[in-house]
């Protein structure tokens, strides 16, 4: 799928068609212990959040956290169907990726 909006300025509602490209989309995965080697403890949450912001800004994943990124519909519409939106299930996915590498980031004392 492809990308298309086209908006007619002379025309009362737009004409806007929305499909996205996902095939060159991957996951973003990180190895928390060997780029993030401080684990959370009860002390050291200043610094662990300072390196762990550091790490999701330059993944350009700190969205999935402050909420910048929210999750797409999880159906949507394509020629008059309603189906599963691959944005959203793509979403889902990164995020578990991201929440694997926030616990792996705990110290055994802070797990749950």
């Amino acid at each position: 799928m492809t990308v298309e909006s086209s908006t007619t300025p002379s025309s009362k509602k737009p004409n806007t068609t929305v499909t996205s490209t996902l095939n060159h989309i991957n996951l973003i995965s990180f190895n928390a212990t060997a780029q993030l080697p401080v684990k959370l403890t009860s002390e050291n949450y200043s610094s662990w959040k300072a390196k762990f912001d550091a790490l999701l800004f330059g993944y350009d994943l700190l969205g999935f956290i402050n909420g910048t990124k929210p999750c797409p519909p999880a159906m949507i519409i394509i020629e008059g169907e309603i189906v599963s939106n691959p944005e959203c299930i793509l979403w889902k996915q990164q995020d578990k990726v991201l929440f694997h590498g926030i616990i792996a980031s705990l110290s055994d004392r802070v797990l749950p």
